[in-house]
């Protein structure tokens, strides 16, 4: 919370005064004095915490001396602040389609391959799309894995299988 919170207000304020100002409005105390190292934030129950062990740089003393003398969140460096932001609270804009297919990508990636890949199935058989995946991770597909819809089409539709509208 303390991290969130700290690249929040970094993100809106000017000058290490408003920085401070505002973390002291939110409950947060911060010791940042000319002659320490460090800057020690106190949480509202009372931890303590330096700058250097939030495990973000942004944070650290030299990068916000850095920060708020360009200009805070008016300098250029300000995409840096709202870029962690965006990242703790990340938007879900992946499709059911997208989640199968990351789901069967990261499935593929875990199988141990040597150069060439032989599906697991009995009649070594799979769709373009499948054979599509395995080319773009660089996996070279066997000829005889391929399977050749055009020869079974006619007949399929005939039968009433699969799915057309």
């Amino acid at each position: 919370m303390l991290i969130r919170k700290a690249f929040s207000i970094a993100n809106r304020t000017r000058s290490k005064e408003e920085f401070i100002w505002e973390m002291e409005m939110h409950g947060y105390k911060v010791d940042w004095k000319k002659d320490h190292k460090y800057i020690t934030f106190t949480t509202p129950d009372g931890h303590k915490c330096r700058d250097n062990k939030l495990f973000a740089e942004q944070l650290l003393r030299k990068n916000l001396e850095i920060y708020f003398a360009l200009g805070g969140c008016e300098s250029g460096l300000a995409d840096q602040y709202k870029t962690y932001m965006n990242h703790s609270q990340p938007e879900h804009t992946c499709t059911v389609g997208d989640g199968l297919f990351n789901l069967f990508k990261g499935l593929l990636e875990s199988i141990p391959y040597e150069e060439r890949f032989t599906p697991p199935v009995e009649d070594h058989q799979l769709d373009k799309m499948t054979v599509m995946i395995l080319e773009s991770m660089g996996i070279k597909v066997e000829p005889k894995a391929l399977v050749y819809y055009s020869a079974n089409n006619q007949q399929e539709e005939e039968q009433g299988y699969g799915l057309w509208m």
